[in-house]
């Protein structure tokens, strides 16, 4: 049970995860940071799939669980065929093949609004989906009375076209839309100094604050299965990510001397103004090869990809605090504006094969050249997993 309908969310029961906010979707694998996980959907690495500042200020991820088919979680030891991030990687993969002609899902709680629809006619099949979400009734019982009004929708469609046996042409895109209006209007917040002695602190806050980020992702792969023992496959992929944060809050802070009773004359302490226009632009384009080839027991995979990024970053932050005319702390201004492209060029091979009835071996290795940095890296990769019965494995 989650605030969300979320697939992300189900991860962090997983053993070797950890979390330490409930609202939110991110996760740490092995004590890493959740930056440092990777996310494949369909095969398309998703940048940002939640975006957080802190939990109440975060939306459903990009994942949707009324389309998803499969999900493969590696908390270690990854195969080579996946990026260079050092903690996990998550694979989900929407539905592909699908037995009957139409077929769909709806569903609605106080929170969420979802819709999914099937449909197989031919040598195509498709699947599409809708979600809303608006949490607005939840966030109004937190510490942090105001004026919320958090807004989630993205539409997302799947297609699979087979003109033969042998060759399959995938379509897949996605939008994401979120809006959050946070603007707060009081905090409170109580603190003891004994068993009997409890004080407390009012914030009464006036202005704004409010965010946006837009997502998207248009891809196309060609799959074509050159005989029983070897496929490859093409594929070009556009990632766009869009983000604004706007913030122009003025906070009154009070001490209250005995929050027992709070109706009694708060004493005033400072004033902070906090001005933010932010707005950062990500444009990503994937082209990539891939082979497969069974020789054997063995079961090799290779695979080269191009990438081309673009980022936008601008930052216009102003911070103040002042008391009854005295200036507690000196203007803070950050402002920044820049544009990098970091392309980056990668290459893997791996072998997956058994070692008799209770072992699987896995051994690759992964090349990467970021032209930003002119840097370098060769990643060798190896796994063992050991099957001592059949309802126990040891990786």
């Amino acid at each position: 049970p989650s605030l969300y309908s979320d697939v992300l969310r189900g991860i962090k029961i997983l053993p070797g995860v950890t979390s330490n906010n409930e609202l939110s979707s991110a996760y740490n694998v092995r004590g890493g940071n959740f930056d440092e996980n990777l996310i494949y959907l369909n095969g398309y690495q998703i940048y940002r799939p939640y975006l957080l500042r802190i939990g109440v200020e975060e939306n459903q991820s990009l994942v949707n669980p009324d389309l998803t088919e499969s999900v493969n979680f590696y908390s270690g030891g990854f195969p080579a065929r996946f990026g260079d991030r050092m903690a996990s990687v998550l694979e989900v993969n929407y539905l592909g093949d699908q037995s009957g002609d139409f077929r769909g899902v709806a569903r609605g709680d106080f929170f969420n609004l979802g819709i999914a629809l099937h449909q197989v006619s031919g040598k195509v099949n498709w699947s599409f989906g809708a979600r809303y979400a608006n949490p607005e009734t939840f966030l109004n019982k937190l510490q942090t009375s105001g004026n919320y009004r958090p807004r989630y929708s993205d539409l997302q469609f799947l297609l699979n076209y087979q003109p033969t046996k042998k060759s399959r042409f995938q379509l897949f895109s996605l939008y994401a839309n979120n809006d959050f209006d946070l603007t707060p209007k009081l905090w409170k917040g109580n603190f003891k100094f004994g068993q009997y002695d409890v004080r407390g602190v009012d914030i009464d806050y006036q202005g704004n604050q409010g965010y946006t980020f837009q997502t998207g992702l248009l891809a196309a792969k060609w799959e074509h299965q050159r005989s029983s023992h070897m496929q490859f496959f093409f594929s070009a992929a556009g990632f766009f990510s869009k983000e604004d944060e706007n913030r122009n809050l003025t906070g009154d802070i009070f001490y209250i001397p005995n929050a027992r009773e709070p109706w009694q004359e708060r004493q005033y302490l400072k004033t902070r103004i906090e001005t933010v226009e932010n707005q950062l632009q990500l444009s990503n384009y994937d082209f990539q090869a891939g082979l497969m080839k069974q020789i054997g027991k063995h079961r090799l995979h290779s695979g080269i990809s191009f990438k081309y990024n673009k980022l936008k970053n601008n930052i216009d932050e102003l911070f103040e605090e002042s008391s009854e005319g005295n200036l507690l702390e000196p203007v803070q201004r950050l402002y920044q504006n820049w544009t990098i492209d970091f392309n980056q060029l990668e290459w893997y091979g791996e072998d997956q094969f058994s070692a008799g009835s209770k072992i699987q071996i896995n051994a690759g290795i992964r090349f990467l050249y970021y032209a930003y940095t002119l840097e370098k890296l060769v990643s060798p990769r190896l796994s063992l997993l050991y099957f001592p019965a059949d309802k126990h494995s040891l990786y």
